[in-house]
């Protein structure tokens, strides 16, 4: 054995448990047999697209990992912000690179108007933010990353007056 290497698909699963915690899963396809070694980690290099800073974190393989604020964009006890995340890695000599979105507030809006649809109309329209989110999501796990971006910069103005509470 001597190294763990990922078979050519490099994959991560995004979640929150709330909007100030970005939970990742590696779901990647891992090389296996007589020369290769299960591997622990993974050196992820973090950059939200809006701003393009980077952090670098480790993701710790076959675990749900947690992320703060402080861990993503070196800010204390603050909501991440609702944008397209690039991941990065290298391994086995091969860079990979991922984009994932995270939408947790913009759910939050969303649910918020949930609450408050009374109509037929406000059922639509609350439906209508939601499947607006689900392609900013799906476009960018697809890699179409100036679609989903083109997405959430509508979406976003179609919630800029609405609260969530959370952040």
């Amino acid at each position: 054995m001597s190294c763990s290497c990922l078979k050519n698909d490099f994959n991560l699963f995004l979640s929150n448990t709330n909007c100030k915690t970005l939970i990742l899963e590696d779901q990647s396809i891992w090389s296996k047999g007589d020369f290769y070694a299960e591997g622990e980690k993974l050196v992820l290099t973090v950059k939200p697209l809006s701003t393009g800073q980077e952090k670098t974190i480790n993701l710790v393989i076959n675990k749900r990992n947690s992320y703060t604020s402080t861990d993503i964009l070196g800010i204390d006890n603050s909501c991440l912000p609702d944008d397209l995340y690039c991941f990065t890695t290298v391994n086995c000599g091969k860079s990979y690179s991922i984009v994932r979105a995270n939408l947790c507030n913009t759910f939050c809006k969303i649910e918020q108007l949930k609450a408050k649809a009374k109509t037929q109309e406000d059922i639509d329209h609350y439906r209508s933010l939601e499947d607006l989110a689900e392609q900013i999501k799906v476009n960018a796990e697809f890699g179409k990353v100036q679609t989903a971006s083109d997405l959430l910069k509508i979406l976003n103005r179609k919630l800029k007056n609405i609260r969530c509470g959370l952040c």
